[in-house]
């Protein structure tokens, strides 16, 4: 559904079979939505016609990843495949040796890729070529900021990795499940595990501040306007000050 943003009214609205969790990626002229059922499909942005088509063949967990005018779709089978944005059409493919569940993160000319084995892989854009590969990660997409990748892991660590080598600079246990994925703004990084919502310094990964909400937090962490943004699974919204280092919010950022 296009809504749209000044009236609030419904510009365009298109069927889609087995949606799923996956979210639409936006550029200037077209909406890519992709299904839980492994169907690509773009539409054109002011009107909703439907540009093209593209079956993955398999299951879709994970939204689409957009640059350089090339489409990164991943699947449970452990297949990335890159689309022609503009065409649809297949440009390269690459095996990973498990399933993906969460999105992709695309920085310069890297993808990357998350797996269940726990894997991160780090592919070349333009070939689909492996950079490198190490063992961290979990279900939650990773953040890559400043030349580090941040990701949660299964163990319930949270671990900065170096965006150029995977070599690992800090690694942090919080102690609970993470679901949620990362978000960096400045030199903290903010993210939830349990029902707790956690600062870390970037350089360091000391934990700075904790505040814990009424329930588990698996949806993603956002930082928006100085504020920490986190829904919970007790149905509230959390807004805590960002940029705080040495005591955690407790109020709403103003």
């Amino acid at each position: 559904v296009a809504i749209d943003g000044a009236s609030g009214h419904e510009a365009w609205r298109k069927p889609l079979r087995f949606a799923g969790s996956c979210s639409p990626v936006v550029d200037d002229d077209r909406v890519y939505a992709a299904t839980q059922e492994g169907a690509i499909t773009a539409f054109a942005k002011s009107t909703g016609e439907e540009l093209w088509h593209y079956a993955d063949g398999d299951l879709v967990f994970s939204s689409p990843a957009l640059a350089s005018n090339k489409l990164i779709i991943t699947d449970v089978s452990g297949q990335v495949t890159a689309l022609n944005a503009e065409t649809g059409r297949e440009q390269w493919q690459e095996q990973l040796k498990a399933e993906v569940h969460a999105t992709p993160a695309i920085v310069g000319d890297r993808i990357f890729v998350v797996t269940t084995a726990p894997e991160i892989v780090v592919l070349d854009l333009e070939s689909g070529a492996v950079v490198w590969r190490t063992e961290a990660g979990g279900p939650s997409s990773p953040a890559v900021a400043d030349g580090m990748v941040y990701v949660g892991g299964e163990d319930q660590s949270v671990r900065a990795l170096d965006a150029a080598s995977g070599e690992e600079h800090w690694s942090t246990p919080l102690g609970y499940p993470i679901a949620s994925s990362p978000a960096s703004a400045g030199d903290l990084i903010y993210i939830a595990s349990g029902p707790t919502i956690t600062a870390l310094d970037a350089r360091s990964g000391k934990t700075l501040w904790g505040h814990v909400a009424g329930d588990v937090i698996t949806a993603d962490v956002a930082v928006v306007d100085g504020m920490v943004i986190a829904s919970g699974h007790d149905g509230y919204v959390y807004a805590l000050r960002a940029n705080v280092r040495e005591s955690g919010p407790t109020q709403p950022a103003t």
